[in-house]
């Protein structure tokens, strides 16, 4: 397997099939244990603990609809390819759900109304919020709150979560972190500061992730109180990162680019909306060398302990991507 420094994982059979999926109709799964799915290679696979975790959401006021919990799969595109929880009523105003998640992963999801047609929920300016995101490190609850819903806003004593994060190495500001709160999105200046606005006071869970993953996460607890500024100051250390060499066997094509797409930005995700639901930029993704034998290669400088989640493709994380044999959106992690 190499020194190391360098780590190698081969996958000697991958199918490519290029279909043009309609995934407008998404199922809602009531079994949340069974839907897991384990993406496994013939070569190589690992043994990843799984840790039960219970999200809690609190409501505004009684809703007269099922209450979902959607799990975000930003490699194929926010909008595209979402698995579907309800979630139990435990009170007039309070829903739970408890679901096994990979230990190590950065899990992004949001909840909607299960109406005729999705009412999803929406910050302080009716925008409907991308994900909310949290990090799995062992089994956990999570306390969400709920601003608004697209056909309904209420009237709420917003508070706000401001910080800056340095490396806790060399003390250095740290620009371009990604900062989650209550599905709020910031990014951190060329100072290393950020402010998360328009939060609904109570108890949110406060996630920092570099978008390549060359710092450890940040996750802690955050109380935001009526009008009130909340202060966090947050020293994240580096990573290390390791040399993996991809080798795939794929059908023949021709006149066509071979990528890989996957949940960093040196893998083409943006970590946003674009058009149509989609979140990753082909331009932008890493391209596979064809070798003599007629596989292909690539070789990335990726961060040590990251939880890895990618696609091969001939366009994007959506069009011309790698489907499983019955023709499903496919991901390999």
């Amino acid at each position: 397997m190499g020194n190391k420094n360098k780590g190698y994982v081969l996958i000697s059979s991958l199918v490519i099939i290029i279909f043009l999926i309609n995934s407008s109709c998404i199922p809602i799964n009531n079994n949340p244990e069974s839907s897991v799915s384990h993406t496994e290679s013939k070569q190589y696979q690992q043994d990843i603990t799984f840790a039960e975790t219970n999200f809690i959401l609190k409501v505004q006021e009684s809703v007269p609809e099922e209450m979902v919990f959607e799990l975000i799969d930003d490699v194929t595109g926010i909008e595209l390819n979402p698995t579907r929880y309800v979630m139990e009523k435990t009170d007039d105003l309070t829903y739970k759900i408890t679901i096994p998640l990979k230990v190590g992963s950065i899990v992004k999801y949001r909840y909607l109304r299960n109406g005729p047609l999705p009412v999803y929920e929406t910050n302080s300016f009716n925008q409907i919020i991308d994900y909310r995101a949290v990090y799995i490190n062992g089994a956990n609850e999570f306390y969400d709150l709920n601003s608004n819903w697209v056909d309904k806003q209420f009237e709420i004593k917003y508070g706000r979560i401001e910080g800056q994060i340095i490396n806790s190495l060399s003390g250095s500001p740290l620009p371009n972190i990604l900062v989650i709160a209550g599905g709020v999105h910031s990014f951190t200046n060329s100072m290393g500061n950020f402010s998360i606005e328009q939060l609904p006071p109570g108890k949110h869970t406060l996630l920092a992730i570099s978008t390549d993953g060359e710092y450890q996460v940040f996750q802690q607890e955050a109380i935001v109180g009526e009008y009130l500024t909340t202060p966090a100051k947050m020293a994240i250390s580096p990573i290390d990162f390791v040399k993996v060499t991809f080798i795939v066997e794929a059908p023949p094509f021709e006149n066509q680019t071979l990528r890989i797409i996957g949940n960093t930005y040196q893998l083409g995700n943006v970590f946003g909306n674009l058009f149509y639901g989609e979140s990753t930029i082909a331009s932008r993704a890493p391209t596979l060398n064809s070798l003599p034998d007629g596989t292909f290669s690539i070789t990335l400088n990726l961060p040590v302990g990251f939880n890895l989640v990618y696609k091969y493709t001939l366009g994007n994380g959506f069009w011309n991507a790698e489907l499983s044999e019955d023709g499903k959106f496919f991901l390999r992690d």
